[in-house]
């Protein structure tokens, strides 16, 4: 199983004003709901190997190799489609390697 958290710190405005290229995202508290999953998973009594990594798409391509995951659990934030917010499909806000906003919409998963 593994368990990928998001919590970018800035994501681009395409409508700033000069100087202002970005805005603070809220951040998250995931710690207490991994400690949570994985009470959880010990509970079950069955043996599941737990993988916790940051939601970035390089963690990801390298964690899926060799098979996919009995299952997946993603903390993190999301965006519905919106023009105004130039959000083109509903998309998870997973983070680039700089900590920046980098959406994924669910074709692209």
């Amino acid at each position: 199983m593994i368990m990928l958290f998001a919590s970018p710190l800035v994501t681009p405005v395409s409508n700033a004003k000069e100087g202002a290229q970005f805005k603070d995202i809220d951040l998250l508290d995931y710690t207490k709901e991994f400690d949570g999953a994985k009470i959880g998973l010990e509970q079950t009594n069955c043996d599941i190997e737990l993988k916790i990594f940051n939601a970035t798409v390089e963690n990801f391509s390298k964690n899926i190799k060799g098979g996919l995951p009995v299952g997946m659990h993603f903390t993190g934030h999301g965006e519905k489609k919106s023009k105004s917010k130039d959000v083109k499909e509903d998309s998870l806000i997973w983070e680039k390697q700089d900590a920046s906003a980098h959406w994924i919409d669910k074709k692209s998963l």
